[in-house]
């Protein structure tokens, strides 16, 4: 079973620039900061449980 977990991201910007992270569930964050402030966003996603099984085993 893999799962994909992103926690407690940070993404510090400089000077009105946008950042933007995309998540695994397709979602998009955007975040816009001015003059050397720190976004931070926290997302805990669990998506796509996966078993991978190989010749009936």
């Amino acid at each position: 079973i893999s799962t994909t977990t992103i926690t407690a991201a940070t993404i510090s910007t400089t000077s009105n620039t946008t950042a933007t992270m995309s998540t695994n569930n397709n979602t998009t964050a955007t975040i816009s900061t001015t003059n050397n402030t720190t976004a931070t966003i926290s997302t805990t996603t669990i998506t796509a449980a996966t078993i991978s099984t190989t010749s009936n085993t």
